[in-house]
Order: structure tokens, then C-alpha cells, then sequence
């Protein structure tokens, strides 16, 4: 293994926030001695915060101080010319130039998907990330954010399925944001691995979280996208990832939900809409396993509520349009939509030609 360039971990100290900016100037001035030599024509066109931050490094920093803290917290760092940093991430435009890594680094070493989706899942939206994602991390290792929501329920059920999973953040990793977040990233970093460009010490601020996104989708082979507003953070990563020229897949959503407009404006932009888990292990030629809670023909109804129950049951019923399901159920159109989409996704009922309902 290479050491780590401690030039780059010295441009990062204060240009971790401008990765564009990080590279070019560790293209043209490619050791700290010709970067030293150039100061006085570099510096006055970096911003007043860039400059104050860049005279506070140059007079505090330490490389080798700094490695010994990282490794007294477990931390190890790969510079782009490390072989253990991902090919994958290589090829993303401007690709991190350091990774702050801690856990298994063999996690990077396998195909990945990314479940990404909103900050405040439906119940729906819960459901159909735990359905997808426990059969998933069997074929896949799962990337996401340490967000609350979709991402940090994506990364618990791996672990729950006794799988590692990658976390990439957007804070230094001294740093978890949010803060109900820290015994899960105790236990990522444990069974899985935790990921980030940003230096010790970095807090969460608004942009770093949309910089971090490119890295999950430069990551992953595919990104599943699970519920999100139109204007989100996973639109933004899933936007990074058709950049990227990945595989976007999408669950679908109810159409009164605004949580739906994220995945749904995506079909219609080409995603690939997936109803099950077999649809994404179709488009890689996978045959599904037999696996011990994951799908099996006796679909067991212990995890649905009172609602789904019912409906399933007048499912068994000949006569079940819309309409007549509206009639009998008495429940609000909204409600009966979603409910009928998720008992479809799940695999419990699907659709027949004449746009009626049917058990399976």
C-alpha cells in the first residue's frame, strides 16, 4: 500500500468544499514545493475565506501529526494513486482526490447499489426499502448517505441480514451528522464501511451533502431510487448517477403523494420502473436465490396492517375494479392507491388486462 500524499492532504485542509478547484491546482502545481513557490499568484485568486482558511493551514498544519490522529481513530486515507481506491470513482468528473475510509476497505470491492430516497419515508416508502433492500444485499453490497430516513433504513436492514454496507457522509468522520445517527455508524464502520472526502473537524453544512451524492452514485453500478421530492437530495444523486452513466431504477409511487414526484418524473424520463427486486436482478441477468425471509411463494402477511389485510382479503373476490374496491373498502381514493401499489409491489396482487385487481 502507497503512503498518503500528505501534499493533498494539505490542499484539502481548505479547498475540501471545491473539489474542481482542488484538482486543477494539484494538476498544475503537482508537490508542495511548486505549489510554495507560487503562492503569491495563487492565493489572491481564492476567496477571502479560502485565504484566511489557507494561512491558518499553512501555519497549524501538521502531516504527521495528522496521520497519527487518523490512525489513532481507525481512519485510514486513500489518495487517488492508492491501488485500494476505487477504479469506478476514477472515472466520475472531478473524482475526490482523497477518501477518508474506515471499516472493511474489501466492501469496495464488490458491485454496488445505492437505495437512496427522502428524509421522511411514508410508511409505504419504509416498506418497500426494506423489501428491496433485503434481498438486494444479498447479490450487492448497499452504498447510501448516513441521512435519516430512506438512507439510514436502507443501511440497518443490510446489517439486520448480518450484510456490510457503505456509508459516504458529508461531514469529516470525527463528525456524525445527525447525531441519532452515531450507533449506526459505530456499527457500519464495524461490519461495513464508512466513507468521506471531507477533513476531520468538517461539520455538515447545506452544500457538502449534494457534493457528497456524486460520490455514492461514481460508487455504485446502479442507484435505486425510493421516494423523494422533486427537488431532493436523492434526485440530485439519481441526476449525478444518469451523468455518470449508470443504471437508475425507481419504485413507483402514489400519484397524489409529493414524495412520488421524485421516482415517477424519473420514469418518464427513462428509469427503469421496478415492482420487485427481480427487476433490478434482471437487468444483470441474476437469478434470484432461495434465501430465508426474502421472497418465497407463500407470501406471508404478518408484517402488513389492518388496511392491507382487508384489502387483500376482498381481493380474493371476483369483481375488483377501482370502483367496486372504493364502494366495499369505503376508503378515500389516495389511500386505496397506495395501498393497492404497495400490496403490488410486495407481490401480493397484481393487475389484469381489464385494469381489475387480483391476488396471486
Amino acid at each position: 500500500m502507497l503512503k498518503t500524499n500528505t501534499y493533498l492532504l494539505f490542499l484539502n485542509q481548505f479547498l475540501f468544499d471545491n473539489p474542481a478547484l482542488l484538482q486543477k491546482i494539484a494538476k498544475r502545481y503537482p508537490s508542495l514545493e511548486s505549489f510554495q513557490r507560487n503562492e503569491t499568484s495563487i492565493i489572491p485568486h481564492l476567496s477571502p475565506s479560502k485565504q484566511t482558511h489557507y494561512m491558518y493551514t499553512k501555519k497549524t498544519f501538521n502531516a504527521e501529526k495528522y496521520l497519527e490522529k487518523l490512525h489513532a481513530l481507525g481512519i485510514t486515507c486513500l489518495d487517488i494513486q492508492n491501488p485500494l481506491y476505487p477504479q469506478q470513482l476514477k472515472e466520475i468528473h472531478t473524482p475526490p482526490l482523497l477518501l477518508y475510509c474506515k471499516g472493511n476497505l474489501e466492501q469496495l470491492q464488490q458491485d454496488l447499489i445505492a437505495i437512496v430516497g427522502t428524509r421522511n419515508p411514508s410508511h409505504y416508502g419504509t416498506d418497500c426499502c426494506t423489501h428491496f433492500t433485503k434481498t438486494l444485499c444479498h447479490y450487492f453490497g448497499i452504498i447510501s448517505g448516513l441521512a435519516a430516513g430512506i438512507d439510514s433504513h436502507a443501511l440497518r436492514t443490510c446489517l439486520s441480514e448480518k450484510k456490510g454496507c457503505i456509508a459516504v457522509i458529508g461531514t469529516g468522520l470525527d463528525i456524525i451528522y445527525p447525531k441519532i445517527n452515531v450507533s449506526l455508524s459505530k456499527e457500519i464502520s464495524e461490519k461495513g464501511l464508512i466513507l468521506s472526502e471531507f477533513p476531520l473537524g468538517t461539520k455538515g453544512l447545506a452544500h457538502h451533502f449534494p457534493q457528497r451524492n456524486r460520490i455514492i452514485s461514481g460508487l455504485c453500478k446502479g442507484i435505486l431510487v425510493c421516494e423523494g421530492k422533486q427537488k431532493s437530495g436523492s434526485l440530485i444523486t439519481a441526476n449525478y448517477a444518469i451523468e455518470q452513466n449508470k443504471d437508475v431504477f425507481t419504485i413507483p409511487g402514489n400519484i397524489f403523494s409529493d414524495l412520488s414526484e421524485g421516482p415517477n418524473g424519473l420514469i418518464k424520463e427513462g428509469a427503469k420502473l421496478c415492482q420487485s427486486p427481480q427487476d433490478i436482478l434482471d437487468e444483470y441477468n441474476i437469478l434470484l436465490k432461495e434465501q430465508p425471509n426474502i421472497i418465497s411463494k407463500n407470501k406471508r402477511t404478518s408484517n402488513l396492517n389492518e388496511k392491507e389485510i382487508q384489502l387483500l382479503t376482498l381481493l380474493d373476490e371476483p369483481e375488483n375494479s377501482i370502483d367496486s374496491l372504493l364502494e366495499k373498502t369505503g376508503y378515500p381514493l389516495t389511500t386505496l392507491l397506495q395501498t393497492l401499489s404497495f400490496l403490488e409491489i410486495q407481490g401480493f396482487i397484481k393487475t389484469t388486462n381489464n385494469q381489475h385487481y387480483k391476488r396471486i
